[in-house]
């Protein structure tokens, strides 16, 4: 799955993203902790064979379980192209992300910027698989990490999707390897 969030086509206006309470499992230092969060996305454009989606989002995080309790807010800006002559074409996303720690951690940085670079592909009406790239900053000072994924995106309802996926970390600092999966609900604000 796109980590930093590929563009979701559902037309021009504002939508919640998702509302989402992850947790992460495992050995890194990021373990045993989650963070409940809400975000939108306003769409200004719809795709076209010649010109691109465009999307802002937003969003709020309050941390749980143990590690680094610092409340973060984001802003992202989301592109989204279409390889062929219509919307069953297989897509190319560009996600800038750029997050701020309220209260980093002694030696952390507040200001997490992030690049994701994925590509899509439709395999049936409701399923898609996604192929990604991702480089960006850690919470701690000088410490960056890059990833290459892949994942699946199924649609069971206008409303409803899931979604699962496996990346690993390339670099010293990246992590070793990591597994996600989600439930996503889509809420249509405005």
């Amino acid at each position: 799955m796109v980590r930093t969030g590929s563009l979701t086509l559902q037309g021009t206006g504002v939508y919640t993203r998702d509302v989402r309470v992850p947790y992460a499992v495992g050995n890194q230092s990021t373990a045993d902790q989650g963070s409940a969060g809400v975000d939108a996305f306003y769409q200004f454009t719809d795709p076209t064979p010649t010109h691109p989606a465009l999307a802002i989002q937003a969003g709020y995080q309050w941390p749980y379980g143990q590690g680094n309790k610092s409340n973060q807010y984001f802003v992202r800006g989301l592109l989204t192209h279409w390889l062929g002559s219509n919307d069953r074409a297989p897509r190319l996303h560009l996600n800038l992300n750029y997050t701020r720690l309220t209260t980093p951690a002694k030696g952390g940085r507040s200001d997490i910027p992030e690049i994701g670079v994925a590509y899509s592909q439709l395999l049936t009406d409701k399923t898609a698989l996604v192929l990604e790239v991702v480089h960006g900053a850690k919470s701690t000072n000088g410490q960056n990490q890059t990833y290459l994924g892949g994942g699946l995106k199924w649609d069971v309802s206008d409303a409803w999707s899931l979604g699962s996926g496996v990346g690993v970390g390339v670099g010293q600092q990246s992590p070793d390897f990591r597994v996600l999966f989600a439930f996503q609900r889509a809420l249509q604000l405005l």
